[in-house]
């Protein structure tokens, strides 16, 4: 059997097919297993058809991915070794010039905490002597001082380019779970979302089965029952 034939089969099934659109009665169910049947052997010729050019592609592609593999080893271990080395420099000069940034800032809100007190206490003096338009003026500037920010520069560039390409830096969250409980506890109280968390549905159906749960919070417990099939050998 070659291609088109098959392909013609699948056409022939179609006109009968996809007249099913709901079963009414016994006849009508065992017309569609039948036709289900015909099915699975149409799915088995197809299956056996396509079974030795695909072993063969797959064989061809599992050499060349191998051979592939053994070339790139080598070369991603020690680009990820050398890439772990940069960060870890990376991340401690970035530790060094927040702390840095930090007492700078400090430094600079105490600046600004002085300056306004300063100027209260020029129109608290303004006040006493009776100037209330100067004292409304000084008031007034103690509300919005505002020194500027002096930022630290990190000794190395966000992104350096050479002739043979480029790197840049990019800050990445590393989140280490210690507890999946307080997790869960956090989601329950509403600190977290639910959709932090994915539900394993395979491994939720196994207890459910292995208890005979027939009532789980969260959860509708439906028994469907569902044909199987088995082509003749």
């Amino acid at each position: 059997m070659n291609e088109q034939e098959i392909k013609n089969e699948i056409v022939e099934t179609e006109s009968f097919i996809d007249t099913i659109r709901i079963i009414a009665n016994a006849d009508e169910c065992i017309k569609a297993q039948k036709a289900t049947l015909d099915l699975v052997r149409l799915e088995k010729k197809i299956k056996e058809y396509w079974k030795e050019p695909i072993e063969k592609a797959n064989a061809t592609h599992k050499a060349l991915t191998r051979k592939r593999s053994e070339m790139l080893g080598p070369v991603e271990d020690r680009k990820k070794k050398l890439s772990g080395i940069i960060s870890v420099y990376l991340t401690e000069q970035e530790r060094i010039r927040q702390a840095e940034q930090d007492k700078i800032d400090e430094a600079r809100r105490k600046k600004e905490q002085h300056e306004r007190e300063k100027l209260k206490r020029a129109a608290e003096r303004a006040a006493e002597k009776g100037n209330e338009e100067k004292a409304e003026e000084l008031l007034e500037k103690s509300e919005t001082v505002f020194i500027p920010p002096s930022i630290v520069q990190s000794e190395i560039e966000k992104t350096s380019r050479t002739e043979t390409g480029t790197m840049s830096q990019k800050k990445e969250l590393r989140v280490t779970i210690t507890d999946p409980k307080k997790i869960l506890k956090s989601i329950l109280a509403g600190g977290l979302p639910v959709d932090v968390i994915t539900v394993n549905e395979v491994k939720l159906k196994k207890i459910i089965e292995l208890n005979n749960y027939t009532v789980v919070p969260g959860c509708v417990l439906e028994r469907v029952i569902k044909p199987t099939f088995r082509g003749a050998r």
